[in-house]
């Protein structure tokens, strides 16, 4: 676009900042510092940069009116001038000639060369860039011809981006205020905006959460890796999450169930294959102690190990021989697990649901958990939302029906599941008194006696269930046991085998719940034969119709007693039923 290079001397009524320089904070005391400068010496040196305007206006209402042109660089100096004429030492309606640059510019020349003058002053701040680099993109620029324009890396340029993209309107704010530092805010950018909103206020207050690492672990550490994964990444089609750093190794599944089928697809695949490679292979189930084997290249004799410590983490170390006394007949495999860490914590969520509502629909349990989770009980009932486990974070569909209704009544409350509460405070901006909690006060006063009631059950329900862990086991604490028989919690009617439940299943569990079925009588040494897959359509065959299964880990009880257990069958003939346990 061809520019005129003609400096011209133009009033400072004729000029008006651009609504479209990035930069929206100026320093006072730097404006005043300049105006100083400029008033001793009474003239500006330095060109402006302007383009002719359109339609520009200053003032509001009947004082408002139209400027000629519109400024590209150089605001604060067109700042600094104002804040001179405002002054008690400046003739009223005497103009001040500025030496002005006027060129021919369309709207993303004009972001591209304010944000250039503003970075080689350093007058951005992160997110004033990330803004300016949006607006370039909203013009039609690529991210590699803002880096080019701007000097930089592609790199700089996409973190920043990501500031504006994918950081949350509260972190926002605490990044302008210097509540966060940059590090932090784009390692915020790997979570949820609301999880992003849930640990900046834990940084605003108490300052726990600081370091780079611990945001990010608390954000995504429990969601695998790329370089995790042993299968073709390429037949995920769930959502990434990607590392701000640019490692493609460490860019992480947002969906694990996805990541967790297609993983225990792979895993037996490789198994598969190594056995058509290899003398022998052995899975084994959390660290393997190899130093005890040989290495040889002769695959004849020797085999591999497939250490399996989660899904999250699988090694395979082959060229193995085993030593003379792991050779003797008679030696049998170690079982593999029957459930996996999803697959126990998806069965410990459907039992917290049933607690949740049981204890929401009975006032006096309520009060009894509340008094238990006063006196220290940690098992069942966690009071204070930091107790509970993110994986562990299950709200039963009819509690979040009840907690919309009452937070419609509750306008000091704000409703929000994401792995915090069922209804928590309406925390005021950063930066202003918080007063939700006497809000909240005032609100739940008002409320009738039966939405006070309904209110305690559904806040203490909430805090209730059969909670999983980090290393979830099959079984139930005894307080749940109890709690579920007291309140005849009945897990057949609350729920049935469907397709999500049978993603989480593995060849075992699959054969456990069709030999309870009668399935198979020598065993399950025909099913072995079998796929996940065939198996899986079989359950949904056997589940249709008249046949309703609920497996060993869907239902209330200790780990012991369930160890033992089997799945329970009933079998609908007409009117009647059977069960066999």
């Amino acid at each position: 676009m061809n520019q005129s290079v003609d400096v011209f001397t133009i009033s400072h009524d004729e000029l008006a900042p651009s609504p479209l320089n990035p930069r929206k904070h100026f320093d006072a005391d730097g404006i005043t510092e300049l105006a100083a400068s400029i008033a001793r010496d009474g003239q500006v040196y330095q060109n402006l940069i302007a383009r002719k305007a359109d339609g520009l206006k200053v003032g509001k209402g009947k004082a408002a009116r139209e400027v000629s042109y519109e400024i590209i660089a150089g605001e604060r100096r067109w700042r600094a001038v104002r804040q001179i004429m405002e002054g008690k030492d400046w003739p009223e309606g005497k103009p001040f000639p500025m030496p002005v640059r006027v060129i021919a510019a369309d709207d993303a020349k004009v972001v591209e060369l304010a944000t250039i003058e503003n970075l080689q002053r350093k007058n951005l701040t992160p997110l004033e860039e990330g803004r300016a680099f949006a607006d370039m993109r909203r013009y039609g620029r690529e991210t590699h011809q803002i880096a080019e324009a701007m000097s930089m890396s592609r790199r700089y340029i996409q973190i920043r981006l990501a500031l504006v993209d994918k950081l949350s309107k509260k972190c926002q704010a605490a990044l302008d205020e210097g509540a966060i530092n940059i590090v932090q805010a784009r390692t915020l950018t790997m979570g949820s905006k609301a999880r992003q909103d849930e640990i900046i206020e834990a940084i605003v207050r108490g300052g726990y959460m600081a370091a780079e690492q611990q945001i990010k672990h608390s954000l995504v550490g429990d969601l695998p890796t790329v370089a995790s994964a042993i299968f073709d990444v390429g037949f995920y089609d769930g959502a990434w999450i990607d590392d701000p750093d640019g490692d493609d190794k460490d860019r992480r599944f947002a969906d694990r169930g996805k990541f967790e089928q297609l993983q225990q697809t792979a895993l037996e695949v490789l198994e598969k294959t190594l056995g058509e490679n290899w003398a022998w292979v052995k899975v084994v189930d959390g660290y393997a102690s190899t130093y005890m084997y040989e290495k040889s290249k002769n695959k004849k004799k020797a085999g591999a190990i497939i250490q399996v410590v989660s899904l999250d983490a699988i090694t395979v170390y082959d060229g193995l021989v085993k030593p003379a006394e792991q050779e003797k007949e008679g030696d049998a495999p170690k079982p593999q697990p029957v459930f996996t860490k999803t697959h126990l914590t998806y069965a410990a969520n459907r039992k917290t649901e049933a607690l949740q509502d049981a204890v929401a629909a009975d006032t006096r349990t309520a009060k009894i958990m509340t008094c238990l989770a006063l006196m220290g009980e940690r098992e069942t009932a966690r009071f204070g939302c930091d107790h509970i486990n993110p994986d562990d974070r299950a709200i039963s569909p009819g509690l979040l029906a009840s907690a919309k209704a009452l937070g419609s009544k509750l306008k000091a409350v704000a409703f929000d599941t994401y792995g915090r509460g069922l209804l928590n405070l309406k925390r005021e901006p950063v930066g202003k008194p918080d007063l939700s909690a006497h809000k909240a006060y005032e609100a739940i006063k008002a409320l009738s006696d039966t939405d006070l009631d309904q209110l305690f059950s559904a806040l203490v329900a909430a805090q209730v269930g059969t909670f999983a862990g980090a290393d979830p086991k099959l079984g139930d604490s005894p307080l749940a046991v109890q709690l579920a028989e007291d309140l005849g919690i009945d897990m057949e009617a609350r729920w049935s085998i469907d397709d999500d439940y049978l993603a989480l299943c593995k060849k075992p569990s699959l054969i456990d719940i069709l030999g309870a079925n009668g399935e198979w009588t020598d065993g399950g040494a025909s099913a072995a034969k079998k796929t996940a897959k065939a198996l899986r359509e079989m359950v949904k065959t056997e589940t249709s119709g008249t046949t309703h299964i609920l497996p060993r880990e869907m239902q209330f009880g200790s780990p012991e007693d369930l160890e033992k257990a089997k799945p329970v069958v009933t079998r609908v003939e007409g009117v009647t039923s059977k069960k066999a346990a």
